[in-house]
C-alpha cells in the first residue's frame, strides 16, 4: 500500500507506520522512520534515525545517519551529512563531508571532510578537499580549492586556489 523497499537486517524496521515511497538498503537503514515519505537510503546505517525526514537521499555508510526531521538533502559518500538533525536543502558528496551539521540548511559540499565542521551555518559552497573544514557557523562563503578557508568562521568571504584564506578565522567580506 505505501510503496516501500526495504532490503537488509533491519532496513525500514517501522515501515508498517505512516511511511510512503522510501527505499532502504543495506543493514539498519530507515529504521526509525515514522512518518517519512519519498526516502533513499542506501549502505549500513544511512537514514537510521530518520524519523519524519523526507525527500533525502543518502548513499554510503552512516550517511545521513542522525537525520531525524531533515528535508531536501543529499549525502553522499560515506558519513556525509552524518549528524544532521534537522538540516534542510544540503548537498554533501565526499567522505565525511559536512559530518557535523545539524541545523545548517542550503550549503554545498563537494571533496572529502568539506565542510566537515558545519553545525548551523547556511549558504556555503564549499569545493575541495578540507574546503571550510572548520567552518561551524559562518554563512554564505564560497571556498573552491584544498584547503581553502579551512580554518574560517566568518561571513560572506571568498576563496579560490590551494590553501586560500587558509588562517582566515573570523574575517568577513574577504577575496583570496
Amino acid at each position: 500500500d505505501n510503496e516501500n523497499i526495504a532490503i537488509g537486517f533491519k532496513a525500514g524496521y517501522k515501515f508498517a507506520y505512516n511511511n510512503k515511497r522510501n527505499i532502504a538498503i543495506g543493514n539498519n537503514t530507515l529504521i526509525d522512520a515514522e512518518n517519512s515519505e519519498d526516502n533513499i537510503a542506501i549502505g549500513t546505517n544511512a537514514l537510521k534515525e530518520n524519523t519524519d525526514g523526507n525527500k533525502n537521499i543518502a548513499i554510503g555508510t552512516n550517511a545521513l545517519t542522525d537525520n531525524k526531521m531533515g528535508i531536501n538533502n543529499i549525502g553522499v559518500g560515506n558519513q556525509s551529512l552524518y549528524n544532521n538533525d534537522n538540516g534542510a536543502n544540503n548537498v554533501a558528496i565526499g567522505i565525511n563531508s559536512m559530518f557535523t551539521n545539524m541545523s545548517g540548511s542550503k550549503n554545498i559540499a563537494f571533496g572529502t571532510e568539506s565542510l566537515f565542521s558545519n553545525t548551523q551555518g547556511d549558504g556555503n559552497i564549499a569545493f575541495g578537499y578540507q574546503a571550510l573544514k572548520f567552518n561551524a557557523n559562518g554563512e554564505n562563503n564560497i571556498a573552491f580549492g584544498d584547503n581553502v578557508l579551512s580554518q574560517n568562521n566568518g561571513d560572506k568571504n571568498i576563496g579560490m586556489g590551494v590553501n586560500s584564506l587558509k588562517n582566515n578565522l573570523i574575517g568577513h567580506d574577504n577575496v583570496g
